[in-house]
């Protein structure tokens, strides 16, 4: 499945730079006095230190995000979580609790935000990944302070905003294989003694990493980031973003490899095609794309009344998502208008015994969405594109607070509560082009089932919380313990053959225990982490077949789960000059009760199955939850060289791995992936007082190929690839 190759000539480990996620973490941990830095982080709507914070929490600082353009590569620096893409959407899951968003408007167990606003969609990721002060991956349920969608966690990203009194800025290019082509600049505009902008923009190109021309990329990006301070206790920002994704899409791969020393070989390669249909309609075979537009707009107003701050923080989003893909036997195709209007306000207090928080949230969301699938087979007289008219309306209430209170100086209580409500509507019209392959009380077979009217009404309610405690053994370490819950809502999906097609809201109960130290006069830092997560209702997305043998991306719920285990994280400040790194985690989970019911039982599965009304159970209990290594973790070393007149020459290497893991539903030996280890490498040359660098960095250097995702059935089998090696040239120049 996987294959090494000594690299040519004298490009060696030294010589390559890692990926800007997985090595530059390293870096991060520099300070001037040789000590380990610390992270401010304000992952608890507070501004804190990270090795202080009370969570389960990586934080990747700007230095680490050097470069990256894709969500995808932060899973080389932060152990636990695993990304894949589906056209625009990110499918990301930490611990086992994720989604498998097979269309792009579908959401995420995992919630994002970007400078505090919630995105709905995780087609809003990646294009916002360029000049950022840090993400913060929170892991484990956030009921509390980030309320619906948290129940694995959460990604915050903070983007550079605008400084006052102050014009600085930089300019930074990437060249590389694939004909890679990555453009970034800043500029920050103190326009008066009150007010500044700053000003970003991002283009990255590069061609498909698979043989088909997919898994392309050609973004570009801007924003905008306004500061006014017309008082001293009074702060104004304003925050306009905008991009533009013009690529074929994610592609897939053929699975088990056509050719095992050759794995990113695309399905849509001509070299593979052996017949596939080409129906009438758009042709996904030829001409796949992924076309994404979007802004947003946003504000967010603190006032400083002395006792407490009061905040506001209204936006909007729009989105416009054109894509066309190819899955074995069908063309698809989605067009959808999302459109999001949010608004929070809080009041809270971070100084004192009694630091606490207490606010409101609403959130709205209209889709406007189309999907097609190509039939190849249409009954006589019928067309040949099964088209589904489907307008979603989402609306979200929700009440929190959140307080902790220093009873002595080293010991500390912690309480939160949040009650949410929500609604969401699903209708539309779909006309049903596929034959039926059966004969069925309500259809003959070869005949189609007719058009239907959707309307589909979900509403939840849902009381989340959190308990903890911190002390603080010493000055240098902390211990804390937390119970948590976390809420993902119920929705439904559509298909006239079902039954019932709603599926029930998620809930997580999470027992964490943590312990953050620093010792040797900073220089060395251990932190040790242990969770027990209880799942309840778990939405499963798949795609599967309706009672008439029909594909569809269907949701369902696995009654019960758990997962347990522990990580540590070791920084090691060795010299002055060398910095090691080490981090792994532990991971244990199964289903508990995991039943679903279909016409057929996938080919190959490992479930039981057993007969039920003329359908099929599968019984997956027992199994490890979905794309869930038991290990996982990254290892690096840097070495910095110091020269005259202030400049320096850092070289650094790292590794990433993973065990074995499932990356289907169906638990089959084709959906088992094998483990593996990605290793980059990177040699730098700053000037000095970093007035510019120059890079030589390498990525997944021995060619190693694991899978990622996509789409995987019983007879469907066609999934996602990480990227193969990449390389190339950095420059970067600060004024």
């Amino acid at each position: 499945m996987r294959k090494s190759e000594a690299l040519c000539g004298s490009l060696g480990m030294a010589l390559l730079a890692a990926s800007s996620g997985a090595s530059a973490q390293v870096s991060q941990t520099s300070n001037i006095d040789g000590g380990i830095a610390d992270i401010v982080v304000t992952a608890q709507r507070r501004e804190e230190s990270a090795q202080r914070a009370p969570i389960i929490l990586n934080t990747l600082t700007a230095g680490d995000l050097q470069g990256v353009s894709d969500v995808r590569e932060l899973q080389y620096a932060v152990p636990g979580i695993q990304f894949a893409n589906a056209g625009n959407a990110v499918q990301t899951y930490i611990r086992g609790i994720g989604s498998f968003n097979a269309k792009s408007v579908q959401e995420s167990a995992v919630a994002y935000s970007v400078d505090g606003v919630y995105l709905f969609t995780t087609t809003q990721v990646s294009p916002a990944l360029f000049d950022l002060t840090r993400v913060e991956v929170l892991k484990g349920p956030q009921g509390t302070l980030y309320g619906r969608n948290a129940s694995g966690g959460a990604v915050n990203i903070i983007t550079q905003g605008a400084k006052l009194g102050e014009i600085e800025g930089f300019v930074s290019g990437e060249a590389g294989n694939y004909d890679l082509l990555h453009l970034t600049g800043a500029v920050n505009i103190p326009v008066a003694e009150t007010l500044a902008v700053r000003l970003a923009a991002q283009h990255v190109r590069h061609d498909g990493y698979l043989s088909d021309g997919t898994s392309d990329d050609d973004t570009t990006a801007g924003r905008l980031r306004a500061l006014w301070e017309p008082r001293s206790n009074l702060q104004v920002k304003l925050n306009v973003d905008i991009a533009r994704v013009r690529t074929k899409g994610p592609g897939s791969v053929v699975f088990p490899f056509v050719d095992p020393d050759h794995p990113w070989r695309g399905a849509l390669d001509p070299a593979l095609d052996t017949g596939l249909s080409r129906v009438s309609g758009f042709r996904p075979l030829e001409r796949p794309r992924n076309r994404l537009d979007q802004w947003s707009a946003s504000a967010e107003l603190d006032w400083d009344f002395g006792f407490a701050t009061f905040t506001l923080l209204p936006a909007y989003r729009h989105e416009h998502i054109d894509q066309v893909s190819y899955v074995p036997g069908y063309g698809t195709a989605e067009d959808a208008h999302i459109k999001q209007s949010s608004l929070e306000a809080r009041l809270s207090r971070d100084s004192g015994k009694l630091k606490w928080v207490a606010g409101a949230y609403y959130l709205d969301v209209d889709i406007a969405q189309t999907f097609q699938i190509n039939n190849p087979t249409p009954p006589v007289g019928r067309p040949a594109v099964n088209f589904l008219d489907n307008p979603n309306k989402l609306e979200s209430w929700a009440v929190f607070g959140e307080a902790t209170y220093e009873l002595t100086e080293r010991f500390r209580l912690t309480g939160g509560l949040r009650y949410t409500w929500e609604r969401s509507i699903s209708g539309g019209f779909q006309n049903q082009t596929f034959p039926a392959p059966l004969a069925t009380p309500a259809f003959l077979p070869g005949t189609e089932p007719g058009d239907f009217v959707v309307d589909e009404r979900v509403t939840d309610d849902a009381i989340t919380w959190k308990v903890g405690a911190q002390y603080d053994i010493a000055a240098e370490s902390t211990i804390f313990a937390t119970v948590s819950r976390g809420f993902k809502g119920g929705g439904s999906y559509v298909d006239a053959a079902s039954v019932d097609p709603t599926f029930e809201p998620e809930t997580v109960v999470a027992y964490e225990f943590g312990s953050r130290n620093r010792f040797f006069d900073n220089k060395l830092q251990v932190n040790l982490e242990a969770f027990w997560w209880d799942i309840k209702n778990q939405q499963i997305a798949f795609l599967g077949f309706n009672s008439l043998n029909q594909p569809k991306f269907q949701t369902v719920n696995a009654a019960n789960a758990k997962a347990y285990g522990g990580s540590v994280d070791l920084v090691w400040r060795a010299t002055r000059n060398d910095t090691l790194r080490f981090s792994t985690e532990f991971v244990k989970s199964d289903y508990s009760n995991f039943v679903r019911v279909q016409p057929a039982a996938p080919i190959g599965t490992r479930c039981a199955t057993a007969p039920l009304a003329g359908r099929v159970a599968i019984d997956c209990s027992g199994f490890p939850m979905m794309r869930t290594p038991k290990w996982a973790g990254s290892a690096g070393y840097e070495h910095r060289i110091p020269l005259a007149g202030g400049a320096k020459v850092t070289l650094a290497g790292d590794m990433t791995f993973a065990s074995s893991r499932f990356t289907s539903i169906d638990f089959s030996p084709v959906t088992r992936d094998k483990g593996y280890a990605v290793f980059n490498a990177e040699a730098a040359y700053h000037a000095p007082d970093d007035r510019w660098s120059l890079s030589l960095f390498g990525q997944n250097l021995t060619r190693t190929a694991f899978l990622t995702g996509g789409l995987q059935s019983g007879t469907i089998n066609r999934p996602t690839i990480n990227q193969p090696r990449t390389y190339g040239l950095r420059a970067r120049m600060n004024f």
